[in-house]
């Protein structure tokens, strides 16, 4: 059993009460400066450090004497409660401090916004102001530009129509001299082609014949192969008849002891001169 009882356990918490109480009557911390906010979040740290204290005893006592919980927990309300009235003035403080950084964050954020949106619609009407002057400059050449075109052009026509006069007679000269040379190049261009197919032809019936000839083979080393195989079925397969014979001769003779016998006995076998025995190779 605890030395103590729940009645009882409070009692040291009781005496210091006063002394706390006391001390907590001469804090009145100036939180509009730095130092005064800090030294009040510290006093109410260890305030709420002290109901925490209590709590902790509340529920361990509680637990140890859950018949006494409703007399723990009456004795332990007016301790807590006193604490939570003293420490109640520092929390409205520091909940006023809070809710007075995060109203004043959120306006130089408002600011902020409004002084990014003026920026950039001034820069947006600089942008437009520039991309319209640079589209009228832009106008302004490409008439001067059409316009000087228009001139070269006409001249370049002039001078095209005069070159064609000049270039028709010497292309008339330069056309008959062409027609000649194609005429000569086709010639010996046909008498190339017609010695290509000729050779082409000879490749091609050589290439024919041989292989034919690789057919041929083939097809005589396929045979080959076929009589081969045959041939070597049969032998293994006369070998195997011979060697269940002599298995069966074996066995008969063991019985027998009688070596013509036994070979009667396989011969009548084999010719199927014994009813109901046949030999299974």
């Amino acid at each position: 059993m605890p030395e103590e009882t729940g009645l009882t356990v409070f009692n040291k918490f009781e005496t210091q009460m006063a002394a706390i109480e006391e001390a907590n009557a001469d804090k009145d911390f100036d939180v509009t400066t730095p130092d005064g906010e800090d030294e009040c979040r510290k006093w109410y740290k260890q305030l709420r450090k002290g109901w925490h204290a209590v709590e902790k005893v509340r529920k361990g006592t509680k637990a140890d004497y859950i018949r006494l919980g409703k007399e723990v927990d009456a004795e332990a309300a007016p301790i807590q409660s006193r604490f939570d009235t003293m420490a109640a003035p520092h929390k409205v403080k520091l909940d006023k401090i809070e809710a007075d950084k995060k109203a004043a964050a959120e306006a130089i954020i408002e600011a902020e916004d409004l002084a990014a949106k003026k920026a950039e619609e001034e820069k947006q009407a600089q942008i437009d102001a520039q991309a319209k002057e640079l589209a009228d400059l832009k106008a302004k050449v490409k008439a001067e530009e059409d316009e000087r075109n228009a001139k070269i052009a006409q001249e370049a026509q002039e001078a095209r129509e005069k070159q064609i006069a000049i270039d028709a007679a010497a292309q008339a000269t330069k056309d008959a001299e062409e027609a000649v040379k194609r005429a000569e190049q086709e010639k010996k261009d046909a008498i190339e082609r017609a010695e290509r197919q000729a050779q082409e032809t000879i490749e091609r019936n050589k290439r024919l014949d041989a292989a034919e000839a690789e057919s041929k083979e083939r097809i005589k080393k396929a045979e080959t192969a076929r009589l081969a195989k045959i041939e070597a079925d049969r032998v293994a397969d006369v070998e195997h008849r011979e060697t269940i014979e002599t298995d069966i001769y074996s066995a008969i003779y063991r019985i027998l002891v009688d070596e013509p016998k036994a070979e009667a006995v396989v011969k009548a076998i084999k010719n199927g001169e014994i009813p109901n025995i046949e030999i299974i190779y």
